[in-house]
């Protein structure tokens, strides 16, 4: 089953302990079935997770298409630095907060 209306945010941990999260304009796509999320009017979290909303539906597994969906993301927006190491942790969360995530380690110089 390919899971829909899914959250994708970032967050990125530096090499000098800060954490920093992804701005919505930091994710750019070219899909029709994901919009950015700018987050809930009126929330006043200092640290919002925004990023994409997946606005497609809960549909079967298609092995030929895969259900894949493609996005870019600007490092620099998260993480305000353009060399360094950073641990990127990409999340998609369901409307009931679950939770599937991959960190990356990337080391930009």
């Amino acid at each position: 089953m390919d899971m829909g209306h899914l959250l994708i945010v970032a967050s990125a941990d530096h090499e000098n302990g800060g954490i920093s999260f992804c701005p919505a304009s930091a994710f750019s796509s070219n899909d029709p079935d994901l919009l950015p999320y700018t987050g809930i009017p009126g929330d006043g979290d200092p640290n919002p997770e925004l990023g994409l909303r997946d606005i497609k539906g809960d549909v079967p597994f298609d092995p030929v298409s895969e259900n894949a969906f493609t996005f870019s993301l600007d490092l620099q927006a998260c993480t305000g630095q353009l060399t360094g190491r950073t641990q990127l942790d990409i999340k998609m969360r369901t409307p009931r907060n679950d939770n599937s995530s991959v960190t990356f380690c990337i080391n930009r110089t």
